[in-house]
């Protein structure tokens, strides 16, 4: 009968990443910073009014990005970019409504607008300035729910709800590095031989 070598606790960790880098002091466990941070979020959303979901997309985004090996600017390029094409498939959505007019099914401008924001937001993460399709995702969404979602009065207009989602969303992206700082984990670098803007 083979014996399991699996360990109830995890090995002790390195004090250098996987680039030989010496990774920053833990204060606190990964659980547990985790958890200090998702109820400081959820308390900064209620005195801010800020949406907690953009605040843990924000911070799914930046979780991603740094086990992609994505840099911070290309990631906080992408959530501004997909935020403003998610603002900019708002707009076109009323538009061609009004333009459908009222025989047409109310949903059938957002249809067609997000037809063609979607494609064009795929090509835009073939490239390697705009190279995190998650993030761009995460900030086209994000505009979305808080546009559609919110009673808040500043999210009723496009500009308000493109304002609030990139708020929360860096709010995200500001906690990861934070978390990270408490944990211990040492900032992600790209990849050799990676190419990123």
């Amino acid at each position: 009968m083979a014996t399991s070598t699996a360990h109830a606790w995890p090995e002790p960790a390195s004090d250098q990443d996987d680039t030989g880098h010496r990774a920053p002091r833990a204060l606190l466990p990964p659980e547990l910073a985790a958890t200090v941070l998702a109820v400081s979020a959820v308390f900064l959303g209620g005195v801010l009014a800020l949406p907690v979901y953009g605040v843990f997309l924000g911070w799914a985004a930046a979780s991603f990005a740094r086990h992609g090996r994505i840099r911070s600017a290309v990631l906080m390029r992408c959530l501004c970019a997909g935020g403003a094409f998610g603002a900019a498939t708002l707009a076109g959505a009323a538009g061609l409504s009004q333009l459908l007019g009222a025989d047409v099914p109310a949903w059938s401008g957002a249809v067609l607008a997000i037809a063609i924001a979607n494609p064009v937001l795929i090509l835009l993460g073939r490239s390697s300035a705009f190279g995190a399709v998650p993030a761009l995702f995460i900030g086209f969404s994000t505009v979305f729910a808080v546009h559609l979602g919110s009673t808040h009065a500043l999210t009723d207009s496009i500009a308000g709800a493109l304002l609030v989602a990139m708020v929360a969303n860096f709010a995200g992206v500001g906690a990861d590095w934070v978390g990270n700082r408490m944990s211990g984990r040492a900032p992600a670098r790209p990849l050799p031989g990676r190419r990123s803007a």
